[in-house]
């Protein structure tokens, strides 16, 4: 029965250090792909969804659409990434109603592996 009131300050200990990072903003600039990630779901999406315009590798195959496999998109956070995805950019069409929210973060996920 200790044991379990132990546990429980620990786990209240950690709630209120998380809020109080939060609060901080030291843990909203964790990238989004901290939290959830599937590579190899997001590879699949990519394939389906992305790979006609950007091309299998990230190297563009439309002239409109950016090459995903250059340097400027690895120093944006994952966030602005995910809203990018969302909301669609120029000819890109918005993909937020068309995939889950843990599936652009699996696409996400899949874009850093271009590095």
């Amino acid at each position: 029965m200790e044991r379990i009131g132990t546990m429980s300050k620990r786990v209240a200990g950690l709630v209120r250090w998380t809020l109080f990072m939060i609060r901080l903003g030291f843990l909203a600039a964790l990238p989004v792909s901290v939290y959830a990630a599937d590579a190899s779901n997001g590879q699949k999406l990519y394939a389906v969804h992305c790979a006609g315009c950007h091309g299998v590798d990230g190297y563009s195959v439309m002239q409109q659409a950016p090459s995903l496999a250059r340097f400027e998109l690895f120093s944006q956070p994952d966030q602005n990434l995910a809203d990018v995805i969302r909301s669609g950019r120029n000819m890109m069409p918005p993909y937020l109603g068309i995939l889950k929210e843990s599936d652009i973060l699996d696409v996400v996920g899949y874009l850093r592996t271009f590095r």
